[in-house]
């Protein structure tokens, strides 16, 4: 748009009005004010007031604790009767099932006390992909109250057995975690078990490709605690899982992935 010489003379001459308007009507509110003492006292009064409160808001917040879980690689692994649920984090061959565990870190000022960790996971969803499957692979049999069993072969009549619990049985407690504390968390059991089972299943079920990558996993993780001034407190992260898996290694690792965390 091009501006004609009148348009720009119009538009100097508006703004120079309006900063001589403001100019001039600052010494009047300033005259306002030195005769009304007693005003010019309390907005001094009300500017402190939201001063020093501000302040408190902010010392407040420094001094809260502030938790959060550090990223982790993982790798799979099958165990010595061929069943995939060795979740580990190096991939050097693991002699039993150990459990894996989550680095949860105070990086706030305050400490928390009386800490509630939950789990926000699909259970129906998870429970509705092991039903699948269980007809694509024939290597996973459902029994009841959400108990699968993982077969050996799809002549087995019996195989590794291990539950999709609902989110409110999967909770972690703990009494305190101090600031700058380190604290591990044991990993689920039911987020252990289907990490562990749905990449194999998934490269089984494409008929064992050279690699596969499996859908991501988003879940939800909630802290509830109590900080130093015995107010309650709630925290939320997002956790994604990315999965890969592939043919079997000399060390019977069929897959690896990464677990991170992000604030919502």
């Amino acid at each position: 748009m091009h501006l004609t010489d009148n348009a720009i003379r119009d538009m100097v001459r508006f703004l120079w009005d309006s900063m001589n308007s403001i100019v001039s009507f600052l010494p009047k509110v300033i005259k306002y004010l030195s005769d009304n003492s007693s005003l010019l006292t309390l907005i001094v009064i009300i500017i402190a007031v939201c001063t020093l409160r501000e302040m408190a808001r902010q010392r407040r917040e420094s001094y809260k604790p502030r938790l959060m879980f550090q990223n982790k690689n993982f790798f799979l692994q099958k165990n010595p009767n061929g069943t995939p649920c060795f979740l580990k984090e190096s991939p050097d061959p693991a002699q039993d099932l150990s459990r894996f565990s989550l680095e949860l870190k105070n990086i706030g000022l305050g400490s928390a006390h009386d800490i509630v960790v939950k789990w926000n996971y699909d259970q129906k969803r998870m429970v509705r992909r092991l039903k699948e499957y269980a007809e694509k692979t024939k290597l996973v049999r459902e029994n009841h109250k959400n108990h699968f069993e993982f077969m050996f072969s799809q002549d087995s009549q019996e195989g590794f057995g291990f539950f999709i619990r609902k989110c409110e049985e999967e909770r972690t407690m703990m009494a305190f975690v101090g600031s700058n504390d380190t604290v591990s968390i044991r990993f689920p059991d039911t987020l252990h078990s289907y990490i562990t089972m749905v990449p194999y299943l998934e490269l089984v079920a494409q008929g064992r490709p050279r690699r596969v990558e499996v859908e991501s996993e988003e879940i939800g993780v909630v802290f509830e605690f109590v900080d130093i001034g015995g107010k309650k407190q709630l925290q939320r992260l997002k956790m994604v899982i990315k999965a890969y898996s592939s043919e079997e290694d000399h060390d019977k690792n069929y897959g690896y992935g990464s677990i991170s965390f992000s604030t919502r």
